[in-house]
């Protein structure tokens, strides 16, 4: 049980070093690439710990490059909070503490469903045929979509309470017209913004647009792949990966398409099925960590 205090004790420390001199800045550096090894510190047989502290890892990666990337002064409690933080705290806002029962009741929507989902699939038990496996798969994606919904609006209530404002955090990602919305303007716009601000953006300065967008989606399935591999090994891990590989390809092959001038309810449908088909490889990983092998 020491994986999650070792992460974030980590990440912690992470934070309070990284400030000028550059040997500082190299040893910030250092203390967030130990967050990677953190996972290990968790017992083989919980999975879903390890790839949490995966995340934690990942995400002291890119906390590090937004305080080392952004040129204003940081206090030692600013940085150490940003990098503990799950969301960016310089797009928090100081506003009137209240109850946001819209968001409140947004998570318990779809927490219920989420948890449906998950009945469902452990009703349903290990497929023994593509059918099988085709609804455990669908299942999958219903608790993908409504958990993250479900977190994001709890995350906003609860900073609201607290007299946080926070950034839209996931957009009705079901409502995109074409991939490139899907993925670059609403779905997961936390990891969204780390991987526009740290990825994109340079590798588009660079190389432009196209191989930016490829490059981008390659870096975040190795962010995401690495999750699987601290709770479930190599393989599942490739799986995971290969998703958001195949997602980079279908983003660039729509743009040939010039899907954004179809029709638009055409538009709806090629994007449902391209986030859909491909989904095994990511529902299989995912359901492995939750439910098991």
């Amino acid at each position: 049980m020491l994986a999650i205090p070792s992460t974030w004790a980590l990440l912690a420390s992470s934070g309070a070093l990284n400030a000028p001199p550059r040997i500082l800045r190299a040893s910030s550096g250092i203390v967030a690439g130990l967050t990677l090894f953190a996972p290990w510190f968790a017992e083989p047989d919980m999975p879903l710990l390890r790839a949490v502290c995966a995340a934690g890892s990942v995400l002291a990666l890119f906390r590090n490059l937004d305080v080392y990337r952004d040129p204003r002064p940081w206090r030692v409690s600013q940085r150490i909070l940003h990098l503990v933080a799950l969301i960016d705290t310089r797009r928090v806002r100081l506003v009137e503490p209240r109850v946001d029962w819209a968001s409140l009741g947004r998570a318990a929507l779809f927490g219920v469903v989420s948890a449906l989902a998950v009945g469902y699939m452990l009703v349903l038990g290990k497929p023994s045929s593509v059918a099988g496996y085709s609804l455990r798969w669908l299942a999958g994606a219903f608790f993908t979509y409504c958990s993250l919904e479900a977190f994001t609006a709890l995350l906003t209530a609860g900073c609201r309470l607290f007299g946080a404002g926070l950034p839209r955090l996931h957009a009705d990602p079901i409502l995109a017209a074409t991939l490139s919305e899907f993925w670059g303007k609403r779905w997961n716009l936390i990891v969204h913004q780390l991987l526009r601000d740290h990825c994109f953006r340079p590798l588009a300065a660079r190389f432009g647009v196209t191989a930016a967008v490829f490059g981008t989606f390659c870096v975040s399935g190795l962010a995401h792949a690495w999750l699987v591999v601290a709770g479930s090994g190599f393989k599942l891990a490739l799986s995971m990966g290969s998703f958001f590989l195949v997602q980079g390809a279908l983003v660039l092959l729509e743009q040939r398409l010039v899907v954004r001038r179809w029709w638009r309810p055409l538009q709806h449908v090629w994007t449902v099925t391209m986030v859909l088909l491909p989904a095994p490889l990511l529902e299989e990983p995912l359901l492995t960590l939750l439910l098991g092998p």
